[in-house]
C-alpha cells in the first residue's frame, strides 16, 4: 500500500475532526508569499522574480558594510586556466561568510544558514569561525577537542566489511566501542569498549539498524563560539540541536556553555557522550528548517527561495554546492 494510505483511511473513516492547513503564515511579505506558492507550483523563474522585488536592506548590517544591490545575485563558478586548474577567486562559501559577517550581532543571533550537504555545512562553519577569529570577535585561548561526526549512508551499509575502518566509534545500547581493527580475511571487525574489553562484529550477521557509527574529528573552540549538540543523549542531559555559546574554557578540560536551556558543562576530552557537538552557524535542512530564526539563509543545489518569518526576513538564500563552485545568492 501507499505510505499515506493509513492516514487517508483514518481521515475518511474515523469520527475525528480534521483541519486542513493550506494557508501560508510564515511569509508576511506579499511577494515572498507569492514566491513560496510559485515554488510549490514548480515555477522557479517566477519565484526568483518575486524574490528580487524585495529590498535586500531588510537585514540589519554593520556600519560600513555593503548592502547587496539586489536580493538575487548570481555567483559564477570559479574560472579555470588552460590546464583545467581552478584559479583563485571568490566562491559561494566566501559569499556566505561575507554576508553573515556583515550583519549586526543582533541579526546574527537571529540568523540560521541551512544547507543540503554535511560537507557544505562544515565548509561554511569553518569559514565563519575563521572570519570571527580574524576579526578578533572570539577569545584568544584555543582548545582543540575531539568530536564525533556521524557516518551517513544506507541503512545496511555496515553489513558490508568494506564500510568499516579502524578508528571509527560505534554507539550501541548507549555504550561506545572503538574499532581497533578490521580483518578483511575473516570479515570480522574488532572493537574495544570504554572499559577496555574486546569484542568483535561479523558485519554480515549484524543488525545494523541497532547501531550508529561515527568518525573521530577535531574541533577548535574559543570563547564566543556558537555550537550545538548534534545528538540526543537523555542520560547525559543532551538534546539534539540545542544551541549554546562557549562562555568559558577551564584548565581541567571542562567547556562551559550558555544558552536558552541554561548553563551546561561538558568535557569532550574525557567523556565520549560529550563529543556530539559542532558549530551552530550552519546546519543541514534536517536539523534546521528555519526553526526559531528571524533570518534563514537557505542554500542548496538547484532551486532558490527567500521567505519571511514572524520576527523578520529569511534572506541570503544560497543554492549551489561549493564542490560545483557557482551559485545564486539572495542577499536581502
Amino acid at each position: 500500500p501507499e505510505s499515506g494510505s493509513p492516514f487517508r483511511l483514518l481521515q475518511e473513516r474515523s469520527p475525528i475532526d480534521i483541519a486542513v492547513m493550506k494557508e501560508i503564515k510564515r511569509q508576511l511579505n506579499d511577494d515572498l508569499r507569492g514566491a513560496v506558492y510559485s515554488v510549490i507550483e514548480n515555477k522557479a523563474v517566477a519565484a526568483l522574480e518575486k524574490i528580487d522585488r524585495v529590498s535586500p536592506g531588510a537585514v540589519p548590517r554593520q556600519s560600513g558594510s555593503p548592502v547587496p544591490a539586489r536580493s538575487v545575485t548570481e555567483i559564477p563558478p570559479p574560472q579555470k586556466d588552460e590546464n583545467g586548474y581552478v584559479l583563485p577567486g571568490p566562491t559561494v562559501i566566501d559569499a556566505i561568510v561575507s554576508d553573515y559577517m556583515s550583519r549586526t550581532p543582533a541579526a546574527r543571533e537571529e540568523t540560521l544558514i541551512v544547507v543540503s550537504l554535511n560537507v557544505d555545512r562544515r565548509a561554511v562553519n569553518a569559514g565563519i569561525h575563521q572570519a570571527m577569529v580574524d576579526a578578533k570577535e572570539l577569545g584568544e585561548r584555543v582548545v582543540v577537542v575531539p568530536v564525533l561526526e556521524r557516518v551517513s549512508g544506507g541503512r545496511h551499509d555496515f553489513n558490508r566489511i568494506d564500510a568499516w575502518q579502524t578508528g571509527q566509534v560505534v554507539l550501541a545500547s548507549e555504550r561506545y566501542l572503538t574499532v581497533t581493527g578490521v580483518d578483511r580475511g575473516t570479515k570480522n571487525v574488532l572493537l574495544r569498549d570504554e572499559e577496555g574489553r574486546m569484542r568483535y562484529y561479523s558485519p554480515a550477521e549484524l543488525n545494523a539498524t541497532e547501531i550508529e557509527v561515527f568518525r573521530q574529528e577535531k574541533l577548535e573552540l574559543r570563547t564566543g563560539d556558537s555550537i550545538r549538540m548534534s545528538k540526543t543523549r537523555r542520560d547525559m542531559g543532551h538534546a539534539a540541536h540545542e544551541q549554546y555559546r562557549v562562555s568559558a574554557l577551564r584548565d581541567n578540560g571542562d567547556i562551559v556553555l550558555s544558552g536558552a536551556a541554561g548553563e551546561k558543562v561538558i568535557n569532550p576530552g574525557e567523556i565520549q557522550a560529550d563529543r556530539h557537538i559542532d558549530y551552530a552557524w550552519a546546519v543541514t535542512g534536517y536539523a534546521g528548517e528555519c526553526a526559531g530564526a528571524a533570518w534563514c539563509d537557505e542554500w542548496h543545489a538547484g532551486l532558490l527561495h527567500q521567505s519571511v518569518q514572524g520576527k523578520g526576513a529569511c534572506s541570503g538564500v544560497y543554492r549551489q554546492s561549493p564542490e560545483v563552485g557557482g551559485g545564486t545568492h539572495t542577499g536581502g
